[in-house]
């Protein structure tokens, strides 16, 4: 069963960094969440009606696997966050919308920071990820 806690104050720094280079509209609030039992890097939830009213406004949840997330360079994590942000869209009449990645990532991320860089981060998420899995496995069997 998954355990969220709040995130570590340099995660939340880095998120609100990164929020703020982007175009997203400052009315859309955000809450992040650490779970170390992800077993992806990064999940993004949009919240409903009903979630909003009980949490006030919260329009989407963001959990980060920050064990995996401590193990890249200080670049990729915000590449992390940017990637994970880019699904939250909001068109002209304020509709939110949360896309999702159009391969492994979206093709803006590619396009602004190349081919090889979008790989060379999936490629350390996906290690680092294989690590902690290994880890836990291995104390699992002790």
């Amino acid at each position: 069963m998954s355990k969220y806690t709040d995130v570590t104050e340099d995660t939340t720094k880095l998120f609100h960094k990164v929020l703020d280079s982007t175009t997203i509209p400052d009315w859309l609030e955000f809450k992040l969440y650490c779970d170390c039992t992800l077993k992806d890097v990064y999940k993004l939830v949009r919240c409903n009606e009903l979630i909003q009213e009980a949490t006030s406004g919260i329009n989407f949840i963001l959990v980060i696997n920050e064990e995996v997330l401590e193990k890249l360079e200080p670049k990729q994590q915000e590449l992390l966050i940017e990637e994970a942000l880019c699904g939250v869209l909001v068109d002209e009449n304020d509709r939110i919308k949360n896309t999702p990645p159009d391969f492994t990532t979206y093709k803006g991320m590619m396009r602004k920071y190349g081919v090889e860089e979008m790989i060379r981060l999936k490629e350390s998420m996906f290690g680092a990820l294989e690590q902690k899995q290994e880890k836990e496995a291995e104390e699992g069997g002790q």
